[in-house]
């Protein structure tokens, strides 16, 4: 099997397996029209940092904390994102996404685990949008943050340098 072909059957893989699995930086927020209460928060997740020349991104695996009075729609059952709740954009448009939501309990946030596969690569900058609901009051940038960021090349190594930068739009 050639590595290119190998490569596609492992990232289609990963990508059944996140669909079925259980810190980011502050940037930007756009806020409403004035005299108007948000009820929908976008979430822009880029990368920063450099890749080596000849270098592309395959695949990234991260999740996105959510904070209170905001959730995604997603399958009650499996906790798979509707389609248009992760959507990639930016330098990932068209790849493949899947995502994972989980409802906050307890003490635990609620979390959106995200997957993006793009077998002919894409550079670093916006990668992901997440179109969730807001049930309360609006948050600030800095109550959403990533963990567990594992960015890949095309060749499923992982690429090392690479953090997320998060921004927020309130509609």
């Amino acid at each position: 099997m050639g590595r290119r072909l190998l490569w596609q059957a492992v990232c289609t893989v990963w990508v059944a397996v996140l669909a079925g699995c259980g810190g980011g930086g502050g940037g930007a927020v756009v806020a409403p029209p004035a005299g108007t209460s948000p009820t929908k928060a976008v979430l822009i997740i880029s990368t920063e940092g450099s890749l080596s020349p000849g270098t592309a991104i395959g695949a990234i695996d991260i999740t996105a904390t959510l904070p209170a009075g905001i959730t995604a729609k997603a399958d009650a059952v499996t906790g798979e994102t509707q389609a248009a709740v992760v959507v990639p954009t930016g330098k990932a448009a068209g790849s493949t996404s899947a995502a994972k939501y989980t409802p906050a309990t307890g003490l635990a946030p609620a979390t959106v685990r995200i997957g993006i596969i793009n077998t002919t690569g894409f550079a670093t900058g916006e990668f992901v949008t997440l179109n969730l609901d807001i049930a309360g009051t609006a948050p600030a940038i800095s109550a959403f943050s990533t963990s567990g960021l594992v960015v890949t090349d095309t060749n499923g190594t992982t690429i090392g340098g690479i953090s997320a930068a998060l921004s927020l739009q309130l509609l």
